[in-house]
């Protein structure tokens, strides 16, 4: 039986680039590999990888690969669907949404560009792919960008691996953690508010905050002038946060359209209680473990705060199903991606 090929063309993991689309690549490649396929990755950045199937694109070498191993399917992410304009018809195109391009994050006019760009490669594209249907209904309702079919992104293999090798941690009743970047997308601001209040009603708390951003000195002036019980821990490695995640009770952040939210995954597996607003793709997999999550206005601090209250008082620390986590490996998540592109659904 001939061995499937499969290349993936987008940013991959280095000492000097980290981010969501990047894991998934890696992730994903991984988990075809363990399906038997054979897969390359192809990248703009400069590659120093000991990692032999992963190539900086050069002029004309992509096509070189393509022309003499024929792959059966080439997946890309942000501007690498640029790569499939002019591509063999024969092989099939698959283009991952991860997000969108809101006005507010992004600016009025990046994010017309932006979205301009992205309707012009998603011409050349067979097959398009949204990370949650809440990224699947704003790209087709606001940008008249339409998607094929749903697949749910997983936490990554090393994600697992740390988390089984810890185990599961002493948690301190009272305390709340954020990961993420300091943003006004994000909450913090709110969250910031939302500790004022509990300290008015001397309510005891802990808030961890884990992250850096533009907010960072914000937080620190809002800490110092009210004596908040924050934290600010700036970055930490994945084995940091893992551990965090256990000896924390409650995980928070407020970003109303975030596209998936892989750091509530992270931290739902990790044993903690959500605090999340009420629209997101995170919702559609949170929903199983809504006696574990509490929903709330986030551009309320007092909805917030009472929020917190619940999560001390009154919510359950997630029992995650051995179905769900298996769900959520990225050897799974590519056997439903190959078996939907397959079948068109």
């Amino acid at each position: 039986m001939t061995q499937k090929k499969a290349y993936i063309l987008g940013p991959t993991t280095s000492n000097q680039y980290f981010g969501g689309v990047a894991v998934f690549d890696d992730e994903l490649a991984k988990g075809l590999k363990k399906q038997g396929w054979l897969v390359r990755q192809f990248t703009r950045q400069k590659t120093s990888s000991r990692n032999s199937d992963i190539y900086q694109l050069k002029k004309g070498n992509l096509k070189k690969f393509i022309k003499k191993e024929k792959p059966d399917l080439v997946i890309a992410s942000l501007q690498y669907g640029i790569y499939f304009r002019g591509m063999d018809s024969a092989v099939k195109k698959v283009y991952v949404l991860h997000g969108f391009f809101e006005q507010e994050y992004y600016g009025g006019l990046k994010s017309a560009i932006n979205t301009r760009v992205q309707k012009y490669m998603l011409k050349y594209s067979d097959v398009v792919v949204a990370n949650s249907y809440f990224t699947k209904m704003i790209n087709q309702k606001f940008f008249g960008i339409k998607s094929d079919f749903v697949q749910y992104l997983a936490v990554s293999e090393d994600f697992l691996e740390q988390l089984d090798v810890m185990g599961q941690g002493r948690r301190r009743e009272g305390s709340y953690i954020f990961v993420g970047r300091l943003v006004e997308a994000k909450g913090i601001r709110q969250i910031v508010e939302a500790a004022k209040i509990l300290k008015s009603k001397n309510f005891e708390f802990n808030l961890k905050i884990v992250g850096d951003g533009p907010l960072k000195e914000y937080i620190q002036k809002q800490k110092e002038k009210y004596s908040l019980p924050i934290e600010l821990l700036g970055r930490k490695n994945q084995q940091e946060i893992v551990r965090m995640y256990q000896e924390n009770d409650c995980f928070i952040s407020l970003n109303p359209s975030e596209p998936f939210g892989i750091v509530f995954l992270e931290s739902l597996i990790s044993g903690c209680k959500i605090i999340c607003p009420h629209t997101g793709g995170q919702i559609e997999f949170l929903r199983k473990y809504n006696e574990s999550v509490s929903l709330v206005d986030e551009s309320d601090p007092s909805d917030i705060a009472n929020s917190m209250i619940e999560a001390k008082c009154s919510l359950m620390t997630p029992k995650v199903t051995k179905e769900d986590l298996k769900s959520w490996t990225y050897s799974e998540v590519a056997k439903q991606l190959v078996e939907k592109i397959n079948y068109g659904k």
